[in-house]
C-alpha cells in the first residue's frame, strides 16, 4: 500500500516487525497485481484472526487493506472485513472507533446513510471520550460527507469547519487537504464558486505537499466541476484530464469512472462531442468490471432518438434513468455513463432545437455536471 498511496502512510499501522516475511514488488503495478492475484487469501487470514486471534491481524489487515478495497469497488468484502475488526478488537475504544469509522465509510458507499451515520457518531463517541483529536476531525469529516451525499450542504460546511478547527488546533496539517477539499465540495454545492475554488486550491497544494495522491485528484477533479459551473469549461477538461492521470497511477478505478464522467460532461459543455461519447464508453466499459457498479448497468437505458429534419445520429445513445441517477447519487462514484452519451445526438452539427432528446438531456446534464465527491479520512 505505500506504493499505491504513499500519502495515507501517516494512517496506516506501523509496518509489520523486521522478521516478518517481505514481499518485494517492483512498483504499483506489481503492487496491484499482487493484491488481485493474494485478494481471497488476505479476506481468509483476517477472517481466521477475527475468530481465532491474535485481533492484532485483522485490525491491522482493516486498517490497510480498507482503502485497497473501497478503491476497486469491493465494498461488501471491505464492509466484511471491517466488522471482523470490530469483533476482534473487543473492548479496545481505540480500535473499535477505527473499526466504525471505517464501516461507516462503506455504509455510505453503499447508500445506506442512517447506518453510516450511526458507526460515525458512536466513532466519534469514544473517540471524544480517549481524547484522540485527529480520530474526532476524521469522524467530523465522515460525517460531513453524509450530509453533503444527502443534499444537506449547509450542514456539511459546519461538520467540516468542526474538523478544520480541530485540526488547525493540533497542527495536524496532512489532516486538513482532505477537510478543505469536503468544505469545496459543499461550497460548490451552495454555488459559492470562489468560496469553493480557494479551498480546492488549498487543498491541492497541501495535498503535493504530503503526497496524497487521492486527495489531490480529488482536490483537482472537484475543481474541475467548478471551473464547468462558473462556464470556464476549456479549464474545466484541464483539471479533470489531470485527475484522471494521478487516478491512473494510483488504480483508483471508481475515481475513474467518475471522472471519466465528468470530463464527458466537460467536454459536452466545450462543444467536443465526439469526446464526450468516448469517455462516456470508457466509463461504461469500466463500470462493468468494477464491483458493485455493474448492478448500475442495469439502470441504463438506450433511446434511439428520431430525428426527421437533422443529419442521421449515431445508431444508439445512452441515458441513465432517474432510478438510476437515485441509485448512482447513494453509489461509490459518478458510474456507468451519466448523460454523456447525450452529445451524440448533435455530434454532427444538427440542431438541437429539433432533437426530441433536448430536455432529457438538459435535466440530465444539470444533475450530472453537479456530482462532487467527498474525501474519506
Amino acid at each position: 500500500m505505500r506504493l499505491l498511496d504513499p500519502g495515507a502512510a501517516g494512517q496506516r499501522p506501523r509496518p509489520a516487525p523486521p522478521d516478518a516475511v517481505h514481499v518485494a514488488l517492483a512498483g504499483t503495478e506489481a503492487a496491484r497485481s499482487w493484491l488481485a492475484a493474494e485478494h481471497a487469501n488476505l479476506l481468509a487470514c483476517a477472517d481466521h484472526a477475527a475468530e481465532h486471534g491474535p485481533p492484532a491481524y485483522t485490525s491491522t489487515l482493516s486498517a490497510i487493506l480498507g482503502p485497497h478495497l473501497m478503491n476497486v469497488g469491493h465494498y461488501l468484502d471491505a464492509l466484511t472485513l471491517h466488522a471482523g475488526a470490530l469483533r476482534a478488537v473487543g473492548t479496545d475504544d481505540s480500535g473499535r472507533a477505527d473499526a466504525l469509522d471505517s464501516m461507516g465509510v462503506i455504509y455510505l458507499k453503499l447508500g445506506r446513510y442512517p447506518e453510516a451515520a450511526d458507526h460515525h457518531e458512536r466513532a466519534l463517541a469514544l473517540l471524544a471520550r480517549i481524547g484522540d483529536r485527529i480520530g474526532e476531525a476524521r469522524s467530523l469529516n465522515q460525517l460531513g460527507n453524509i450530509h453533503l451525499w444527502t443534499g444537506r450542504y449547509a450542514e456539511a460546511v459546519d461538520r467540516y469547519r468542526q474538523a478544520l478547527a480541530v485540526q488547525r488546533n493540533i497542527g495536524d496539517r496532512a489532516g486538513q487537504t482532505r477537510t478543505l477539499g469536503n468544505l469545496g465540495a459543499a461550497y460548490q454545492r451552495l454555488h459559492r464558486f470562489a468560496e469553493a475554488v480557494d479551498h480546492l486550491e488549498q487543498a491541492h497544494v497541501l495535498a503535493r505537499e504530503f503526497g496524497d495522491r487521492i486527495g489531490e485528484a480529488n482536490a483537482v477533479g472537484n475543481l474541475g466541476i467548478v471551473y464547468g459551473k462558473m462556464r470556464r469549461f476549456a479549464d474545466a477538461v484541464d483539471q479533470h484530464r489531470r485527475a484522471l492521470r494521478i487516478q491512473e497511477e494510483i488504480g483508483d478505478q471508481t475515481g475513474k469512472i467518475r471522472t471519466l464522467t465528468n470530463l464527458g460532461d466537460a467536454c459536452v459543455l466545450a462543444g467536443r462531442f465526439q469526446e464526450a461519447v468516448d469517455h462516456s464508453e470508457q466509463a461504461c466499459a469500466m463500470a462493468r468490471e468494477t464491483p458493485r457498479l455493474r448492478i448500475l448497468l442495469s439502470k441504463v437505458v438506450r433511446f434511439r432518438p428520431k430525428r426527421a429534419a437533422a443529419p442521421a445520429a449515431p445508431p444508439t445513445t445512452q441515458l441513465v434513468s432517474r432510478n438510476a441517477f437515485r441509485m448512482w447519487s447513494r453509489s461509490a462514484s459518478a458510474s456507468v455513463t451519466g448523460s454523456i452519451g447525450n452529445a451524440m445526438f448533435d455530434g454532427k452539427g444538427g440542431s438541437r432545437s429539433t432533437s426530441p432528446l433536448v430536455s432529457i438531456t438538459a435535466r440530465s446534464m444539470k444533475f450530472c455536471s453537479s456530482r462532487i465527491l467527498p474525501c474519506h479520512g
